[in-house]
């Protein structure tokens, strides 16, 4: 499956022209301001954004937003949608590929199985308001950017021959590099005593930092680790959910940023998505770490989610004049806070985004997902448990 600005599956996005989405409240994150505005968009991009009625006289097709908060709309830095579904479902469910193919729900469609999992996720993403998802599957799949890239995790289970070789495949694809690394104290003490010296430096030395690699995770990566990492252009991607979810300690948040990293979030390994979630368990971790309230602010994990997580990517999520019309629409009620940062990590959730927009197009409003011959996942997912089911009983 790629998403672009064209095709979901090699279907094509047919984008309508000239849409006025009116009455929105244009959230700046930086400054807390929030506009009611129209945003005209011209095909798939922002061609103006006025104060809401400027463009009351033009002939368009009107999407009232009705005074709910317009942000960018999330990136998905990381996510592997085929280990998440098994870790979630089980690996029976991921076994019943053979079983799957060639059945009636999909008719003449080629759907694999692969695609099918990723597919369900990524209707999972933009319901959660993502619809650039960087998914890596076994086959280092990149969804979001016509791209590859690979991912390497496992480090200390794999041989040098098999590392070398993984690096030359790299080189060869051309590909961008994830590391899952650092995850445990168990696995930096594996490498350390396999070769002698800490991750960092055996990454170097392999030519692995050499490719200014993504670190996904680094939980427990030390301070002189992490200044090698920033002579090398590492950026970092945090999966909170996933770390809470299997135990493991919070990557410190507070040390990537206090050595300028570039830092994005993704779900990882994780079969449900929640940005906002994602962010409220990155500031209480950091504050419960450092004993302290002001460690990390709501700014500094809006900013993450939206901003942070789109430049890892080499993607410009900026709202603006110019830029693809791609945001989210979040429901805006009565709130605790006064300060609108407070108001959306502490009140907001993925039931909250009420409409995912890219290029233009309404890709999901209030749930219901809008993409033209997108299948049905609540139907793909009974379809997987109940071969999944038949397979026990055949044995």
């Amino acid at each position: 499956m790629v998403i672009g600005r064209v095709s979901v599956k090699g279907k094509i996005i047919q984008f309508r022209k000239k849409k006025l989405f009116k009455n929105g409240l244009l959230v700046n994150l930086e400054t807390g301001e929030c506009p009611q505005v129209d945003i005209l968009v011209d095909g798939q991009d922002i061609v103006d954004i006025q104060p809401s009625g400027a463009f009351d006289n033009l002939e368009t097709e009107v999407v009232n937003l009705k005074k709910n908060f317009v942000l960018p709309h999330f990136v998905n830095a990381f996510c592997d949608s085929l280990k998440a579904f098994e870790q979630t479902y089980g690996r029976e469910f991921v076994e019943t590929e053979n079983r799957l193919l060639g059945q009636s729900l999909f008719k003449a469609k080629t759907y694999d199985f692969q695609s099918v999992v990723a597919l369900n996720l990524f209707a999972k993403n933009v319901c959660a308001g993502s619809c650039i998802v960087n998914d890596i599957m076994d086959n280092g799949l990149y969804v979001g950017k016509p791209t590859t890239a690979k991912c390497l995790s496992k480090i200390e289970e794999k041989t040098d021959k098999q590392l070398d070789a993984f690096l030359e495949e790299v080189h060869k694809d051309k590909s961008k590099l994830f590391l899952d690394v650092g995850r445990t104290l168990d696995e930096l003490g594996t490498i350390d005593k396999m070769f002698g010296k800490p991750l960092s430096h055996m990454l170097e030395d392999f030519g692995f930092l050499d490719l200014s690699p993504i670190i996904v995770g680094g939980n427990c990566l030390e301070k002189d680790e992490l200044e090698l990492l920033k002579q090398h252009d590492c950026n970092f991607v945090l999966t909170p959910y996933e770390d809470g979810k299997v135990g493991r300690r919070q990557t410190n948040f507070v040390s990537l940023r206090s050595k300028d990293f570039l830092v994005g979030l993704g779900s990882g390994c994780a079969f449900e998505v929640d940005f906002f979630a994602y962010m409220r368990q990155i500031l209480l971790g950091m504050r419960s770490m450092f004993e302290a309230q002001d460690v990390v602010t709501e700014k500094e994990v809006l900013d993450l989610a939206f901003n942070q997580s789109a430049l890892v990517l080499n993607v410009d999520n900026r709202l603006q004049v110019g830029n693809p019309a791609s945001f989210i629409v979040v429901k805006n009620c009565a709130s605790l806070y006064d300060d609108i940062s407070h108001t959306l990590v502490w009140e907001k959730s993925k039931h909250d985004v009420m409409m995912t927009v890219f290029c233009g197009e309404i890709m999901q409003k209030n749930g219901e997902i809008l993409i033209q011959n997108f299948p049905d996942c609540d139907t793909i997912r009974e379809t997987i448990k109940l071969f999944s089911r038949r397979k026990k009983d055949d044995n």
